[in-house]
């Protein structure tokens, strides 16, 4: 007799599963006639034998010592439970489908691990290689690496992989080096929100997603995503199959508790003119609006008076000085500007025409910058007295700019009078987590648990009686999520972020904002603004060189992904190396078709000779565009070869031209090097 299969159905989407294994055999969309279908698996558990020191996968539906049971069923939920015997590990998935969406909830109450003694369950990958699509066919992996990069399916090699094969730190010139193809099968793992074995992703958005000529879909996590890898897959078996799939982590190591959350993904189905990155961003937006309660700039400005300020002015960084980097943290501090100079700067550059800005003042603590953190005061005194520090604050609020000064609590050196190994991160072994070297010495990075008591709530309420009435800057904070495994205060990868995010409610509280060197999707509401939002089209060969996901020559191209999510939610500026380029064209049209406001660093760079191409930023995107910042962005799209155009939603749109030669857009012609606001 023929097995009928198991059917998910509503006017949109039809899902089915197989009858025998109960896995999911395609998803179809009834607006474009696309079929996604994923691997023969619905997903691969990954489990750790302490006996044997050794992972043990197995494929749900493929595996005779496991069994598959629906529980309850009609057209619009499954309910599967997984049980495998001789692992001692049982699971229980619900597939529910919503309008254009399938969510995939794996109940954490559901997780049973009958042989703790033994077995412990690492990871569960699901819909392995879900919409596989062949190399030469249309469509695109859209990935939130280093704020958006696509990957298409019908381009061969990426752009620069002679670059990359010529590169010996690359990992297409070592495997070049033993007689295999660079440009063969590959895979590249990102753990949401930021890993330190692949920090350089800058992964800050927890979704993916793909499309296919007429059809797309994007998957967001809403649960579990402080512990999810996103696996890419490129050319995969003779078709050369290219894929995303979420891959859902218990543990690290085998003594790790198991955070008790849900895991869970929604696959949403995009169909004809919806199908591309621009919705995929507008879908996530709506799911923080309506699902997280982030409140837009708009609506949050209107009791907020500091943030009604600084939603349309320029961000500068004043760099006093610093130590060369070394070990042991002693190197003679450098002297880049003296608060005096700071103060006539600043005189300078309102008379240029700079009006509004907010000023963070770097290298002010003690031994300067990143020199004996977690310790600020006293005031460095080798850049000037401390009376210049607080005439250069009260000059900067006379000229009517808001001022701050630039922090860090992530970062702690031994040299600090303030050390003690009880507030650093500890890893499983309980060793101290060693994270590089800056002018301090060696870094260790330090637990946010204990930092919020012994440091905040000792330093902020100083900064505050100083005078400080600008933005307070987190230096450090959250490029990505860390465990702790000191008894003393352990975190999961999820509690890390939650405590971090009780440092900035706390700034917020006695300063009205804060902002932040990086941020995550989770810290929009909380952070305002982020000076360093990435953006791939624009990063120098030597700015991400090392990230995995360039080496495996992953990305084709680089797409405002994450600026279409934030711009209307949170404010920001360009990352990459646009701040140390000259002050012309190329410093400021990337950040008109990104939607992100000017800033730029004042140190031992000739900074009056600045104030020129400083005032022309302000002009462009603070006084002309400014008002866009309460926009969300809702299309960007390539128009010709060097011509792009950014919509916002109350209809207004930017065209940039980056040729060296003028163009026609709508019988208007737009200058070489030049945009136009239409």
């Amino acid at each position: 007799m023929r097995e009928t299969p198991i059917k998910l159905d509503n006017r949109l989407l039809s899902v089915t599963f197989d009858e025998k294994t109960l896995g999911l055999t395609g998803i179809l969309d009834k607006r474009t006639g696309k079929t996604w279908r994923p691997a023969r698996t619905a997903f691969v558990v990954n489990v750790w034998d302490s006996m044997s020191q050794r992972n043990c996968p197995r494929a749900a539906g493929f595996d005779p010592a496991a069994t598959m049971r629906r529980v309850r069923s009609d057209d619009q939920q499954l309910t599967v439970d997984y049980h495998q015997e001789e692992l001692g590990i049982s699971l229980r998935l619900i597939y529910t489908l919503r309008d254009d969406c399938l969510e995939v909830d794996l109940p954490i109450e559901s997780l049973k691990e009958s042989k703790p003694d033994q077995f412990h369950l690492r990871s569960v990958e699901l819909f392995p290689q879900f919409g596989g699509i062949p190399r030469g066919e249309q469509g695109y992996a859209v990935l939130p690496q280093y704020g958006g990069i696509l990957h298409h399916f019908d381009r061969e090699a990426p752009p620069d992989a002679e670059a990359l094969a010529a590169d010996p730190q690359t990992e297409f010139a070592v495997s070049a080096l033993f007689g295999s193809d660079p440009a063969g099968p590959r895979e590249h793992g990102s753990m949401m929100y930021g890993h330190q074995g692949h920090w350089e992703d800058m992964v800050a958005l927890p979704l993916f997603g793909a499309v296919h000529q007429n059809s797309g879909y994007l998957a967001v996590v809403t649960s579990g995503e402080f512990d999810t890898e996103i696996r890419v897959k490129i050319d995969q078996g003779p078709e050369r199959l290219n894929s995303v799939a979420p891959i859902f982590h218990f543990r690290n190591d085998e003594i790790d508790d198991i955070d008790p959350v849900d895991r869970t993904v929604r696959y949403h189905f995009l169909a004809h003119e919806r199908a591309n990155y621009a919705a995929m961003a507008d879908v996530y937006r709506q799911h923080l609006l309506n699902e997280k309660g982030c409140l837009p700039i708009r609506e949050r400005l209107r009791e907020n008076r500091l943030l009604d300020y600084v939603r349309d002015c320029y961000y500068l960084k004043i760099y006093f000085g610093r130590k060369p980097t070394s070990p042991t943290g002693d190197a003679e501090l450098q002297t880049y500007l003296t608060y005096r100079e700071a103060r006539e700067l600043l005189g300078a550059w309102k008379r240029a025409g700079v009006i509004k800005a907010n000023i963070d003042l770097t290298g002010w603590n003690r031994e300067g910058h990143d020199g004996l953190y977690p310790t600020l005061f006293p005031i460095e005194t080798t850049f000037g007295t401390e009376q210049e520090f607080q005439d250069l604050i009260e000059e900067a609020k006379k000229l009517g700019y808001r001022i701050t000064v630039h922090i860090n609590y992530r970062d702690t050196y031994r040299r600090s009078p303030d050390w003690d190994p009880a507030y650093v991160l500890k890893d499983s072994h309980g060793r101290l987590v060693k994270q590089g070297m800056y002018g301090g010495g060696t870094v260790y990075p330090s637990c946010p648990v204990p930092v919020l008591e012994r440091f905040l709530k000792r330093d902020l309420p100083r900064l505050k009686q100083m005078g400080m009435d600008g933005m307070l800057y987190f230096d450090g904070i959250l490029g990505m999520a860390q465990p702790c495994y000191d008894p003393s205060h352990p975190l999961s990868r999820r509690q890390y972020v939650q405590a971090v995010k009780e440092h900035l409610e706390y700034a917020a509280k006695l300063f009205g904002a804060v902002h932040t060197e990086v941020a995550q999707a989770d810290l929009i509401g909380t952070v305002d603004h982020v000076m360093h939002l990435p953006a791939y089209k624009w990063a120098k060969p030597n700015w991400i060189k090392h990230a995995a996901f360039y080496q495996k020559g992953i990305a084709h191209e680089g797409i405002p992904l994450q600026a279409m999510v934030y711009h209307g939610l949170m404010l920001y500026c360009l990352s990459g190396s646009l701040a140390e380029e000259p002050l012309g064209a190329l410093a400021v049209l990337p950040s008109v078709e990104y939607g992100a406001l000017p800033r730029d660093t004042w140190y031992n760079n000739r900074p009056a000779d600045r104030i020129a191409g400083e005032r022309r930023q302000y002009e462009i995107l603070c006084e002309r565009l400014g008002h866009l910042q309460l926009e969300f962005m809702v299309a960007n799209r390539q128009l010709d070869a060097q011509v792009f155009e950014t919509v916002y939603a109350n209809g207004q749109r930017t065209i940039v031209n980056y040729a060296e030669h003028a163009c026609d857009v709508e019988g208007r012609t737009i200058p070489a090097k030049d945009f136009l606001l239409l």
